[in-house]
């Protein structure tokens, strides 16, 4: 878990990654401890198997990086960025759906790409089939179940990826 200090600390650079110059050494370093922090818990979550418990490590990872994640989105940027657009994913794994449409509604106005090392659809297609798939196994497998509750969020997911293919 990180401490306030950490989570401003990765909210500035983030922020700072955004409308500085990409050899900026200070912001390229912060951006390299943040890629390098993802790539040790891709490595940790590859030896689990079970997705309950990949999803259980996910949401308790996220917290790491709701700095990078809030100064990402508050600078607006744009800029292309492989941990912001994996993030979305996690959150929709460990069903954080209000962090992913957060994510989502960024990476999607700014037509971010999704990472090359495990997704080859666009990153609105990858939300909505994330979002949507849970949801429809539930629908298809439990005739009684309630899923009124999703209306909102489905409202929002199809706000954000409106003009998309």
């Amino acid at each position: 878990m990180l401490t306030p200090a950490q989570r401003h600390f990765q909210k500035v650079m983030a922020e700072r990654r955004g409308i500085s110059d990409e050899r900026d050494a200070e912001t390229r370093t912060a951006h390299e401890q943040i890629l390098f922090r993802l790539h040790m818990h891709k490595s940790s979550l590859s030896q689990i198997q079970s997705r309950q418990a990949k999803a259980a490590v996910k949401a308790s990872i996220l917290p790491e990086f709701q700095g990078w994640i809030d100064g990402t989105i508050e600078g607006d940027s744009g800029r292309a960025d492989p941990v912001i657009t994996t993030l979305m994913v996690w959150a929709v794994d460990c069903s954080d759906y209000a962090l992913a449409l957060r994510i989502g509604r960024y990476v999607v106005k700014h037509g971010l790409s999704m990472p090359d090392d495990n997704y080859r659809r666009p990153a609105p297609t990858v939300l909505t089939e994330e979002i949507c798939n849970p949801i429809l196994n539930l629908a298809t497998t439990d005739a009684g179940a309630d899923l009124s509750g999703f209306i909102a969020m489905l409202d929002e997911l199809a706000e954000i990826v409106a003009d998309s293919d």
